[in-house]
């Protein structure tokens, strides 16, 4: 993503407050310079930090890297957004939903061979699994 740091921020926090599905695909479409690989895994990265601050902006940051990665129909960038995606949800203690994608990550990211995504996505799996029970 090229620009400064204050316009990714400025970028980041508008995608944050795009609350549902009809307005993050509304503002991808007028956006369409944010369809790339390298989008979903920056939003990706934010979302990591983001999810200490605001779990619900999180959320929505992580809906916008799967719409993304679903409309460029890359398998590497769709398991990076089912990731984030998942360490979210175990954020919000919905363990058995994270547990799921990030099963769908890890299976995307073998399919790409890469592996090193893979088994990070699977250490990120074992706190909502031990949750589960």
């Amino acid at each position: 993503m090229s620009g400064t740091p204050a316009d990714k921020e400025k970028l980041f926090k508008q995608l944050a407050n795009l609350a549902d599905e009809r307005s993050q695909r509304n503002f991808l479409s007028q956006n369409q310079e944010l369809l790339r690989s390298e989008i979903v895994s920056e939003i990706s990265d934010h979302v990591r930090e983001q999810v200490r601050v605001d779990v619900q902006q999180a959320l929505h940051l992580a809906e916008v890297a799967l719409i993304i990665a679903q409309e460029i129909g890359d398998k590497e960038s769709l398991a990076r957004a089912l990731r984030a995606k998942a360490n979210v949800l175990y954020t919000r203690g919905e363990n058995a939903s994270a547990v799921d994608l990030h099963e769908q990550a890890v299976a995307l990211f073998e399919a790409v061979g890469k592996s090193n995504e893979a088994a990070r996505t699977l250490s990120s799996s074992i706190q909502p699994l031990l949750l589960m029970g």
